[in-house]
């Protein structure tokens, strides 16, 4: 009922209002038997496996290609209780924030930040990505960008 008083001041309809409830709370009424913690516990290892500290080009396109099949699973996941649904868009979000990181780790064709950033394929660190990558969504996928450092910014000593 206070969703939909807060209809009247929203730019959103009552029929949208109604569907992003259904969305939100659609872990508490699927009969599945999926946990978040099943989930998040097969991505971290494929991560570790796939996307860890040594990664290079196969590396990171295979675990982008597991994130999407692991993407399809946990829209299965089963929420009993509040916590587990907050736990389940959770886990959703983590799901979106790997996809990023592979797809910016991807993008960066070089060694950098010691062993964060570490390429086997690539294992010298290049003036040419001396900068950010810069990711942004859209409805056909996460999209790259590369942004050089501008060092005529910083004030001299």
């Amino acid at each position: 009922e206070y969703v939909m008083g807060c209809a009247k001041d929203s730019k959103l309809s009552r029929s949208q209002i109604r569907e992003l409830k259904e969305k939100a709370f659609a872990p508490m009424r699927t009969s599945e038997p999926l946990s978040y913690r099943k989930v998040e516990d097969t991505l971290r290892k494929m991560l570790w496996q796939n996307a860890g500290s040594a990664r290079n080009e196969k590396s990171l396109r295979v675990a982008l290609e597991k994130l999407e099949e692991l993407g399809q699973h946990a829209k299965e996941i089963k929420a009993g209780n509040y916590h587990e649904l907050m736990r389940a868009h959770e886990t959703h979000q983590i799901l979106e924030v790997a996809k990023m990181m592979c797809t910016a780790a991807l993008a960066r064709k070089e060694t950098r930040f010691g062993v964060y950033h570490h390429r086997t394929d690539y294992p010298e660190t290049s003036e040419e990505y001396e900068g950010q990558i810069v990711l942004w969504k859209t409805e056909q996928g996460i999209k790259t960008d590369f942004k050089r450092l501008d060092y005529s910014v910083i004030p001299e000593p």
